[in-house]
């Protein structure tokens, strides 16, 4: 009985002491369970429950977990190693397949050095969908956004993206350094390998203002924000702009259309005008249909009258091969400059046209044109002919010899 008693107040003894403060010299081993309890014993400390681990000469210090290397079936010596590793002053997470080294740097996942640097060996996800470098990661000041980089609590910040220098011909490709830079207000995109990228950034973004650096190439279009028919396109050797669906168009040649009226605010300087056909200002109208037979020195309605032009100076061109027909004139040019009313006349007047020609030859062929008003009603202003030969066949304007063309430039 005596013994029994002895033996118990050892055991309260042993409970006492380990209750207190423990110390083992040697290796242990715990299955399943170690605890590390503190009770609550009234008074503030700052530290409750603490385990010391004290190592020398930088050895590594920490914990190995294996958890699998007890397994009934595939067993494997796979370890993490949590603390700080051999020959390391900063604290670090290891891992290796076999079990060897994991608290070497070589097989550290994730290392923190004593200045708080942190390194991981891998991919990094943030599954929380924020990261804040500078504080926590917060909204842009209007709106709420889902996912967020945040970079803040300097005058400016940067996130630089190199690649390496690499590859084999015709595959080579050389060393490259770019910068997303934020400062006093400005976005700038460029090369922070080259000294004056802060001043002189390759694309700059200011108060909604883009500036580039150098050369913009763009592969189809600009387009106005809602409005498709508003754009400016690129094709080979072709620009197009379009306002409102009515578009402009820059060919490679120099050759430029407009789809409407043009203002220019500076003189025009050319090499030379193509007309088109029309009867405004510099536009040629060529009227057809020139097929009577003239009889000799008698004025004869061509068929151009009234409205056919609008009211202004014109340029009269007319050309006239008519030996076929008897009238003697070989490939010979009539001109004249000459006013037309477009509107009612209300009068008998006719005025005759002074002209000159040139050409290969008249010979006894002679053509004279004038302009005859007619009273209300009638045919307004009439362009008339009058030959000194008489026909002997009508005007066809096909045949080389029975051709009387006329054609009309407006000048004012």
């Amino acid at each position: 009985m005596a013994n029994t008693e002895t033996v118990g107040l050892r055991f309260r003894e042993l409970d006492a002491f380990f209750a207190a403060n423990s110390t083992f010299a040697g290796a242990g081993t715990f299955n399943t369970t170690l605890n590390i309890n503190a009770p609550d014993g009234g008074g503030s400390p700052a530290m409750t429950a603490i385990i010391n681990m004290h190592g020398y000469e930088g050895r590594g210090v920490g914990i190995k977990m294996r958890d699998n290397v007890t397994s009934a079936s595939s067993a494997s010596d796979r370890e993490w190693f949590v603390g700080t590793g051999y020959n390391q002053s900063g604290f670090n997470i290891g891992y290796a397949t076999d079990g060897s080294a994991s608290s070497y740097a070589a097989q550290a996942k994730l290392l923190i050095s004593t200045s708080g640097d942190a390194t991981f060996a891998g991919t990094v996800r943030i599954d929380g969908s924020n990261l804040g470098i500078g504080g926590a990661a917060a909204n842009a000041s209007h709106g709420s956004i889902g996912t967020k980089l945040d970079m803040k609590g300097g005058a400016d910040s940067i996130i630089i993206l190199r690649g390496a220098a690499g590859g084999t011909s015709p595959n080579t490709y050389v060393a490259s350094e770019y910068g997303l830079y934020s400062y006093n207000g400005e976005f700038s995109l460029t090369r922070t390998n080259v000294s004056s990228w802060w001043t002189t950034p390759d694309f700059k973004l200011n108060g909604g203002n883009a500036f580039f650096g150098g050369t913009v190439y763009i592969p189809s279009k600009l387009e106005h924000t809602g409005d498709a028919d508003t754009f400016l396109s690129f094709s080979d050797d072709t620009i197009t702009l379009s306002a409102g669906g009515n578009s402009t168009t820059l060919a490679g040649s120099g050759s430029v259309t407009f789809p409407g009226a043009g203002t220019f605010g500076g003189n025009v300087t050319h090499t030379g005008l193509t007309m088109s056909a029309g009867t405004d200002v510099d536009q040629l109208y060529s009227p057809t249909g020139m097929t009577f037979t003239l009889a000799a020195n008698t004025w004869t309605d061509t068929g151009i009258n009234g409205n056919e032009m609008p009211t202004g100076v014109y340029a009269m061109c007319v050309y006239v091969s008519d030996f076929n027909s008897g009238g003697e004139h070989y490939y010979e040019t009539y001109a004249a400059t000459i006013s037309w009313y477009g509107d009612d006349t209300n009068s008998t007047v006719t005025d005759e046209i002074a002209v000159h020609r040139s050409g290969h030859a008249p010979n006894n062929g002679d053509v004279q044109f004038r302009t005859a008003r007619h009273a209300s009603g009638g045919d307004k202003l009439m362009l008339q002919v009058k030959h000194n030969k008489a026909y002997s066949a009508a005007l066809d304007n096909s045949d080389g010899g029975k051709i009387m063309r006329f054609k009309f430039r407006r000048l004012i």
